[in-house]
This record gives C-alpha cells, structure tokens and sequence, in this order.
C-alpha cells in the first residue's frame, strides 16, 4: 500500500498527492493527512464534496473537521469489517 502526504492550496482549492516529490507544506500546499492511503484521499475529498456549502471556498478548518469524521467513519467501517469477518 503507497503512503502519500494528502495536502490542499487554499489560494488554489485544490488537492495534491505528494509522494515525496516535493518538501511538505511548501508551494501553499498545508499537509492534510502525512500518511495517506488513496482510500482515505477519496474518501475524505468524496466526503467534502458532498457536505461542502461553497466548493470553490473551501477553509482550512472545514477540512480538517471533515478529516476528523471521516477518519472516526473510515474507523468504524474497518471495525465492523473486521468483526463480520469472524462470524
């Protein structure tokens, strides 16, 4: 599984997978989730895109509220995975 630094430009809303090409938190990119899946990415963005009330406005603190959810979602789905696998 590739880990990757999920980060957004506020200035240009929009997302990047960093891989390491670049240094972390620099061209106006601030770092969302250092060590990210691209489940948790699609999720995460899946989710904003649905909840957002401006899309082209994004702030930093509703992203970072909506990580929150979704990591405690993304959570509770591997958890109940888990516990319908040993039945």
């Amino acid at each position: 599984m590739e880990l990757f630094a999920l980060e957004f430009s506020k200035k240009q809303q929009s997302w990047h997978y960093n891989f390491g090409e670049t240094e972390q938190n620099t061209n106006g990119f601030k770092t969302i989730i250092e060590f990210c899946t691209i489940v948790e990415a699609e999720f995460l963005i899946e989710y904003i895109d649905i909840h957002a009330k401006d899309k082209n406005n994004l702030s930093f603190e509703f992203i970072f509220k909506a990580k929150d959810i979704t990591e405690k979602l993304l959570y509770k789905l591997l958890e109940n995975s888990i516990s319908f696998s040993r039945n």
